[in-house]
């Protein structure tokens, strides 16, 4: 969790300085690492992204341990993660970044509580 915590600071700092794709990419990773914790409480440690985010939403959505509404914020900051590491001018609008990271905090909060996994 101490990377989960660390990548959301420097998603919140990302974002304070107006580097909305960088604030973008640690939004997902801060969710990302949590959503690894999660799951290394069940002794699983996939070695891919697409790995954490399949076994996250099999052990923990779809047996509805966690808030189906988690496994689409890890699924929706995937997504656009990709853009904004991958496409060449990748424009966010200042509201939308803000609610990721809104919803990377809200996850990795939920996830310490529920697990009591702390930084």
């Amino acid at each position: 969790m101490q990377r989960s915590r660390h990548d959301l600071k420097v998603a919140e700092s990302n974002f304070e300085n107006e580097f909305l794709p960088d604030a973008v990419n640690r939004a997902y990773f801060a969710v990302y690492h949590a959503a690894q914790a999660c799951l290394l409480t069940e002794d699983i440690n996939p070695k891919t992204h697409g790995g954490v985010i399949s076994q996250f939403g099999r052990v923990f959505i779809k047996s509805g341990k966690l808030e189906k509404e988690l496994g689409h914020i890890l699924n929706e900051l995937e997504e656009e993660r990709i853009m904004a590491d991958y496409m060449a001018a990748p424009e966010f609008l200042v509201e939308d970044v803000e609610l990721h990271l809104e919803n990377a905090r809200k996850f990795v909060g939920i996830v310490c509580e529920e697990f009591g996994l702390e930084s």
